[in-house]
């Protein structure tokens, strides 16, 4: 297991203040944001309080010409309350072991996570939508998770987590599309790092988002019952 980073270039501005900044969304609908050293801490709820985040901020991202087309059968955005029931802890199931969690836990989780000031959780789903199920179905998943440290000018960092696709999907280049909008929505928030861990045997396919291998640092884990 290695660990991989990439730098953030967020766009320099004066740091050690608050201010207010806004993005433009689907159909150029504003996304009011509030940064704090260069660094996006919440963002103004303009959506349903039943997303993770608001999807204006997902949708409001460029990202570069080399990544693949979204297919026209499914669609992104961020996991909501209710994908409980839409199948997403079978597909991390897929990843790692997730045990018995009830939909009441899956759902005072996902408020905990929701709720964090600074933010600090982006849960970004693919769904195929329900003219394939009758509900919809979670088909892939990436999570970008904030850290804010004193260090860097009290600045933050990124960790890309639970990257997985669910096994009928691969082949179908949704791993990149998900690292390629995390990398962006790093980049939107302002991270100084973004870092993640894979197994070497996965290296290459990180480095084509701009990660790489952080030579002379390890990856160390002590794991509890």
């Amino acid at each position: 297991m290695k660990a991989v980073a990439v730098n953030g270039d967020s766009e320099k501005v004066p740091r050690n203040i608050d201010r207010l900044a806004c993005f433009r969304g689907e159909e150029q609908k504003a996304i009011a944001v509030h940064l704090n050293n260069n660094c996006l801490y919440q963002v103004d709820k303009t959506n349903e309080a039943t997303e993770m985040f608001p999807s204006d901020l997902l949708l409001s991202l460029e990202l570069p010409l080399s990544a693949p087309k979204l297919p026209e059968d499914l669609m992104i955005r961020p996991l909501r309350i209710d994908d409980y029931n839409r199948g997403y802890l079978q597909l991390l199931s897929q990843l790692t072991s997730v045990g018995d969690v009830s939909e009441e836990q899956f759902q005072k989780r996902f408020v905990s996570m929701q709720n964090t000031h600074p933010k600090g959780y982006y849960v970004v789903v693919l769904e195929e939508p329900r003219k394939v199920y009758s509900s919809g179905m979670i088909v892939g998943s990436a999570t970008l998770v904030i850290e804010w440290k004193f260090i860097h000018e009290a600045g933050c960092r990124g960790r890309t987590e639970d990257v997985v696709v669910d096994k009928r999907m691969r082949g179908r280049q949704l791993g990149k599309i998900l690292n390629f909008y995390l990398v962006q929505l790093a980049r939107r928030i302002g991270v100084y790092k973004l870092s993640l861990e894979c197994k070497d045997a996965l290296i290459p396919f990180y480095e084509q988002f701009g990660f790489k291998l952080d030579q002379g640092n390890n990856f160390l884990v002590q794991r509890f019952k």
